[in-house]
């Protein structure tokens, strides 16, 4: 069969095509087609009448392309090429997924650093899979404890970057702009989580420290982005005044509200301000999440179960989680379990070096870039 290019406009739909194509599903393929080309040509008969590919040409057209691909179909009498409109579209439906394989090979797009949702699942779509897929066929489940051995050997160094997978993690300081810049490789974040310390002594003194991270993390936020920070209730409570007034530094921030973290000890329990860019929406399921916490925990240390749903009720499935807190990786690992990448600085090798080794429990995996070069963990440490 010959494939000849024709002129969009010239190409006549099929009368009584019974396929329907919404908006959505159009610019689905628009995006397929600009990301790997117009890969299936249009079925058409000899009068450039279309009998496969109806969608293909509405995606053409709103692309403006002048001409298709397309294959004629000389031979068909009307009643085949009735039954064949139907036929194309009917015979796909009744394939299936092998959903284990699907979610392995849409979870290694995701550590890639691929725009998974060229995939045509949606991001709700990948949630569910990945989360039935690993949360029912996963041979070897890790039990994720939190509990790390201090390391015996300081490695890391200030400057370093650690990539495990697709994650990026950086020993510095969260309010220096250059080292945000070599984290994230100038480019924006889609959610900003942070846990400045528990107790910050004179809160006006904490105030003026924290405005030089706040706005630096704030300025990683494309249009679409949240920002997300815990902290006790006089701290959180001040910051958020803060920050309202200097409304003129932080242009398109709207405030979602302020989420109160019940972890049945606290008498003021923890509390974080949600705020978003653009046309983001962050909406929590509830403004008081009931997570348990632990008897003398640090609160900059939350349960994963806390962490995630921060992340998954403020962010898309593939995006990219920003912590200027990381201490030893909790959040790492809920932006790992959630499928999202985590962006993470934290001033001090030695709890940097806890987190590298938590993921590496979590995952039960050694392999890692230190500073673009490929190591294992478990040789690096004890260097």
């Amino acid at each position: 069969m010959k494939i000849v290019n024709i002129r969009t406009v010239d190409l006549v739909p099929f009368e009584n095509n019974s396929r329907t194509h919404d908006l959505e599903q159009i610019l689905k393929i628009v995006d397929s087609i600009n990301e790997f080309g117009f890969t299936n040509p249009i079925l058409i008969d000899s009068n450039n009448g279309i009998i496969a590919g109806h969608g293909r040409v509405l995606a053409a057209t709103r692309l403006e392309l002048e001409k298709v691909p397309c294959i004629v179909l000389p031979n068909l009498s009307p009643e085949q090429k009735r039954a064949y409109v139907i036929a194309d579209n009917r015979l796909a439906l009744d394939a299936g997924w092998d959903e284990s394989i699907l979610a392995y090979e849409l979870k290694a797009l995701m550590d890639l650093d691929y725009s998974v949702e060229l995939t045509g699942f949606d991001f709700d779509e990948i949630d569910k899979l990945l989360e039935n897929v690993l949360g029912e066929d996963d041979p070897t489940p890790v039990e994720e404890t939190g509990e790390v051995d201090e390391p015996e050997y300081i490695v890391i160094s200030k400057g370093d970057i650690i990539e495990l997978e697709g994650h990026r993690l950086l020993c510095g300081d969260s309010s220096d702009i250059e080292s945000i810049e070599k984290l994230t490789e100038g480019g924006n974040v889609n959610l900003v989580l942070a846990s400045p310390a528990k107790d910050p002594g004179d809160i006006s003194d904490a105030i003026s420290q924290s405005r030089r991270w706040v706005e630096t993390s704030i300025g990683l936020l494309g249009s679409g982005g949240v920002w997300f920070c815990w902290g006790s209730d006089s701290f959180v409570l001040s910051l958020y005044s803060d920050i309202l007034s200097n409304k003129n530094k932080f242009p398109g921030l709207s405030v979602s509200g302020i989420v109160t973290w019940d972890d049945g000890l606290d008498a003021t329990p923890p509390k974080g301000i949600v705020m978003a860019t653009g046309d983001a929406v962050a909406q929590p399921e509830s403004f008081i999440w009931r997570v348990p916490g632990k008897v003398g925990a640090d609160t900059t240390e939350k349960p994963l179960e806390i962490l995630s749903m921060a992340i998954e009720s403020s962010s898309e499935m593939g995006g990219i989680v920003f912590d200027p807190f990381l201490g030893s990786g909790a959040s790492l690992i809920s932006a790992d379990s959630s499928g999202r990448k985590l962006y993470g600085i934290e001033s001090n090798p030695k709890r940097m070096q806890m987190a590298i080794q938590r993921w590496c429990d979590f995952t039960q995996t050694e392999d890692i870039k230190i500073n673009g070069n490929d190591a294992l963990w478990s040789e690096y440490k004890d260097k």
